[in-house]
């Protein structure tokens, strides 16, 4: 069971399908502007969702937990 918002979610799924994704990509491709983007990536860093894994440039996202329960 997830506790997220639906952009939270939406986020996530968008990671999760590629975890190379640029936080520029996802702003595009969710049509939010970047400071909701960094909002919704923090929330899943927060309860452990992802992490980052190498540099801004060559790096990508971990999934950690698909399940977040409150």
């Amino acid at each position: 069971m997830r506790w997220w918002s639906e952009t939270t979610q939406k986020v996530f799924d968008l990671i999760k399908a590629n975890p190379h994704i640029s936080r520029k990509q996802l702003c595009d491709e969710l049509n939010i502007n970047p400071s909701a983007v960094q909002k919704n990536i923090k929330k899943l860093k927060d309860q452990n969702a992802i992490k980052r894994q190498g540099g801004s440039k060559g790096g990508h996202w971990k999934i950690i937990r698909t399940e977040i329960k409150r």
